[in-house]
């Protein structure tokens, strides 16, 4: 019984070392480069010159600073039930950290462009970040 109470103590306290390392590498990656994506369904779905105001506007975006890059582009029409392909514009952009990116959200050019370009022109939109 002794050697059993020994085997769950040294679990419980290298599962608690373990949690730390856990921890410890989860904040570290506050300084990996942060994608962002975003896909958007326009108000008027499929409509070809409100894709390319959207394409053009986001591709503008390049010129803040912290941005890295940007790719953006039409969807790619799929057969295979895994893939949405419902969306009309899919946007990429690489920022070097959360900092960057967090700079970049609240610059006037985003918010202006955001606001007046693409939200008007937009019936939904969903972003994932993650970090690499």
């Amino acid at each position: 019984m002794k050697r059993f109470i020994v085997a769950i103590t040294l679990l419980l306290l290298l599962g608690g070392c373990a949690q730390t390392q856990v921890a410890e590498n989860n904040n570290s990656r506050d300084n990996g480069r942060v994608n962002h994506m975003i896909l958007i369904w326009l108000k008027d779905h499929g409509n070809l010159e409100q894709r390319q105001q959207v394409i053009d506007a986001t591709k503008a975006l390049q010129q803040i600073p912290g941005v890295i890059s940007v790719r953006v582009g039409t969807v790619m029409p799929s057969e295979r039930n895994i893939v949405d392909d419902s969306f009309d514009v899919g946007v990429h952009m690489l920022f070097a950290d959360r900092q960057s990116m967090k700079r970049y959200t609240s610059n006037p050019e985003h918010v202006r462009t955001v606001n007046q370009i693409v939200l008007p022109l937009t019936q939904r939109l969903v972003i994932y970040d993650f970090e690499e």
